[in-house]
């Protein structure tokens, strides 16, 4: 029967009826004792995972690649390092993760992809630092760190605005309009919320960036500033400073919003040492940033 219904599945995919291809193949009951069985069946389930992909179906995508990880644990060792199987396995896991918002899984897996091209593909590594940009992930200060070292990252167009997000630097509406070139429909469609994942991303990045250049703000300037009403300015303050993404707190009383670790008290000498010391950091980063740039030329 996995002949059958494999051709019925490509047929139908052919015809771009990607649901109906995708529950063909979802299927097919691979035996165990098949020779070959462990690894036809992971290419099935990431095949199928694909075509749900494609149908727009993401929970039934993202519940079948979530079955690859078992069946690619299951394989023998040297199947569990082949190239190609591993670029397809990590491919699949990219895709969906994007497409379902887990920015930082997809940012990871496009990572590892681009290792297994050796550098080959420029598109992998700029999906994967949109979707580090994008990321409200502990792990993104870190990552985005990562790529900006990273001598193969620098020569990619999207290297500048990386940049600018990694040295926090405010985004203005310019910036991110030029930026919208390397991100996917998905990226900027509008969600229930009423704000795209890109939105939402930079308006983030760009309170976290204020608490340098802020020791408070009122709700109504930092809505002002970020584009948005003041009560939503309000909530994604409250947002932040409950992931602690940003050290401050809010007065609900006077609307305003107080930064914690920009302006230390002053008769707390070792604060404002600690301040002085990261704002020097950030500005001799830029300056051997600066230098480097003009080196390589």
């Amino acid at each position: 029967m996995w002949p059958v219904r494999e051709a019925l599945a490509r047929r139908l995919a052919e015809a771009k009826n990607w649901s109906e291809a995708a529950d063909v193949l979802a299927g097919i009951e691979v035996q165990p004792s098949s020779a070959g069985s462990g690894e036809y069946k992971l290419k099935i389930t990431l095949e199928t995972a694909n075509m749900y992909l494609e149908a727009n179906e993401l929970d039934k995508a993202e519940k079948h690649v979530n079955k690859t990880h078992a069946l690619l644990s299951q394989l023998p060792a040297e199947l569990q390092k082949k190239p190609e199987l591993l670029h397809e396995y990590h491919a699949c896991w990219a895709k969906v993760s994007d497409r379902v918002g887990k920015f930082m899984d997809a940012a990871l897996r496009y990572t590892e992809m681009s290792r297994l091209e050796n550098q080959s593909d420029a598109g992998t590594m700029t999906r994967a630092v949109v979707c580090a940009i994008l990321s409200s992930s502990v792990q993104r200060d870190r990552l985005l760190r990562s790529f900006r070292l990273d001598t193969n990252v620098r020569e990619l167009p999207v290297y500048p605005f990386l940049e600018k997000i990694e040295f926090r630097r405010i985004i203005r509406a310019d910036e991110a309009k030029e930026f919208q070139t390397f991100l996917s429909p998905h990226h900027v469609e509008v969600r229930a919320d009423g704000v795209s994942a890109f939105e939402q991303a930079i308006m983030e990045h760009n309170l976290e960036s204020m608490k340098y250049a802020y020791e408070n703000i009122s709700f109504d300037h930092l809505g002002e500033i970020l584009g948005v009403s003041d009560a939503e300015a309000e909530k994604l303050a409250a947002k932040l400073i409950y992931d602690q993404r940003v050290q401050g707190y809010i007065d609900q009383v006077d609307r305003f919003v107080y930064f914690d670790n920009v302006s230390p008290s002053h008769d707390d000498p070792v604060s404002v040492w600690n301040a002085n010391v990261i704002s020097v950091s950030h500005r001799l980063n830029e300056v051997v940033e600066t230098i480097t740039k003009l080196v390589e030329q």
